[in-house]
């Protein structure tokens, strides 16, 4: 269990982290939080009809503003992936992934955290969600294990507590840097 002087360090640290993202940033890890990541990992790699990414920027700080309160945005987002002009993409999984990581730049870790996940020896590496609380993983089935990973410090990280999930944080770990950082 955490010490109060831990919570309230950690809260201070994620607020400060957090006040460098930019509206359409939080926009879209509050959309990652809420859906995106259930289906990121079966995206299209590339999409050759997709808007431009300035048109993708504007939606995630549209959904940002609204999702709370409009239920079919949240719907039409979790579509893989949400389109509009007549069939154009709003993102593909390379365009995702290039904006999370230039999220993540902006808030590299500035001392070693811990974090927390449930997953199977095959989970696919990539972009997933974390926790930084043992208690706030969420256990999804009886082929999955609790694994926790020490990431050091100057590791890109989005840190999405109270954009997304409490303590949750957004990395993009390869499987070696999963196999250099998993506590055995």
């Amino acid at each position: 269990m955490k010490s109060l002087i831990t919570i309230i360090k950690e809260i201070i640290d994620q607020s400060i982290q957090q006040a460098k993202y930019e509206k359409w940033e939080l926009g879209l890890i509050k959309a990652w939080g809420q859906l995106l990541y259930l289906g990121y990992h079966e995206l299209p790699k590339t999409i050759n009809k997709i808007v431009d990414e300035k048109i993708t920027k504007k939606t995630f700080e549209e959904y940002y503003e609204n999702a709370d309160t409009d239920e079919d945005l949240q719907d039409w987002m979790s579509d893989s992936p949400p389109t509009m002009n007549g069939g154009f993409a709003v993102f593909d999984k390379n365009r995702l992934s290039s904006m999370l990581t230039q999220i993540a730049n902006k808030t590299k870790t500035t001392e070693p955290i811990k974090v927390y996940r449930y997953e199977n020896v095959d989970y696919e590496e990539g972009w997933n969600s974390y926790t930084t609380d043992i208690d706030d993983a969420t256990y999804g089935g009886d082929n999955l294990r609790m694994k926790s990973y020490n990431i050091p410090t100057g590791y890109p990280v989005i840190f999405a507590g109270d954009i997304a999930d409490r303590n949750e944080v957004i990395i993009n770990m390869s499987s070696a840097d999963k196999a250099k950082f998993l506590n055995k």
